[in-house]
């Protein structure tokens, strides 16, 4: 899979930060909670043969998308997260992989299954 990941000059991953507005946070974390970005880029992560541990940078947003680079190692790819699906975005601006809705859905519910389970532990 890596192969179709398009790697990205470090120097643009957080080039923003110092610019972003308190509108701009607020319409992130309410366009990544709608998506359920946070588990769709763990699912993309994980289905691409990455470190889901990855860092985050927010990077574009709009009334029902949200564009995050995601830079593990010396990999960094381009994720797209809408209502409906997720996207790896490959060469070209073409989704080189996707995820829908009902499989991000069913990830988190995976997840909150495997967080009871340790906090139960606990």
């Amino acid at each position: 899979m890596h192969e179709i990941l398009k790697s990205f000059p470090p120097s643009l991953v957080g080039g923003r930060l110092s610019v972003v507005g308190a509108d701009a946070i607020r319409n992130f974390s309410r366009i990544a909670e709608q998506n359920l970005a946070a588990e769709a880029i763990d699912l993309l992560l994980r289905k691409s043969g990455l470190d889901p541990t990855a860092m985050i940078t927010a990077l574009d947003v709009s009334d029902d998308r949200a564009a995050w680079y995601a830079v593990t190692g010396k990999t960094c790819v381009l994720i797209e997260t809408l209502g409906d699906r997720a996207n790896v975005i490959g060469p070209g601006g073409k989704p080189a992989l996707t995820v829908t809705r009902a499989e991000i859905e069913r990830h988190a519910a995976e997840a909150a299954v495997g967080r009871d389970s340790l906090e139960i532990q606990a």
